[in-house]
């Protein structure tokens, strides 16, 4: 098992740091590499989401975020919209991928 090291001048999390870097390696669904597009991955934690796309733009030049109003998150839980003033919102964060940005 190797051990992941992060980029000197990059202030993210370790763990948002694993996370960026599994979603980078996934290469299922057609994905030959790193550099093609990165699916959604969803929380409720918005400082790990905003860590997770400043590692996507490290990386691959490029990153997307969105709040999304209402939603059901993976574990079947509700929430409402968060500018109603209740519940929690989930953070949408992903990746068009290196070839996208570069323009290749």
């Amino acid at each position: 098992m190797s051990i992941l090291t992060l980029p000197e001048g990059l202030n993210v999390s370790y763990t948002a740091f694993k996370i960026a870097n599994d979603l980078m390696h996934d290469l299922t669904n057609g994905r030959e590499t790193w550099k093609y597009p990165i699916k959604n991955y969803t929380t409720n934690d918005r400082e790990l989401a905003v860590d997770i796309a400043r590692i996507f733009d490290y990386y691959l030049g490029g990153s997307e975020i969105d709040k999304l109003p209402n939603c059901k998150s993976s574990d079947g839980i509700d929430y409402f919209s968060w500018d109603e003033g209740y519940g929690k919102p989930i953070f949408s964060v992903s990746s068009r991928g290196y070839y996208h940005y570069i323009g290749a």
